[in-house]
């Protein structure tokens, strides 16, 4: 599955310092549509697994939709998305 070109580009939000960045497949079969959700690490209970989606190379990123956005992560996040899931 190709991701539209067409898409606007993903802004970031500022983070507050108790803020973290949760991304999660919005569908896992195709590894392309994401949701990014915002979360307080003071939260009672929040459960993730920790994964940078921006390290590697920043000349090799791949597409993915985020949000209904368009957002580039590294390569090397493309390795991981067969082991994500809800």
């Amino acid at each position: 599955m190709q991701l539209k070109s067409q898409l606007p580009q993903y802004t970031y939000e500022s983070l507050k310092p108790s803020e973290i960045r949760l991304l999660k497949p919005a569908n896992p079969d195709n590894g392309l549509s994401w949701t990014i959700e915002i979360a307080s690490i003071d939260a009672a209970y929040l459960e993730f697994d920790a994964l940078s989606y921006t390290w590697g190379s920043k000349s090799q990123t791949i597409p993915i939709a985020c949000n209904g956005l368009a957002m580039r992560v590294h390569h090397n996040f493309q390795g991981c998305i067969p082991h994500c899931h809800t």
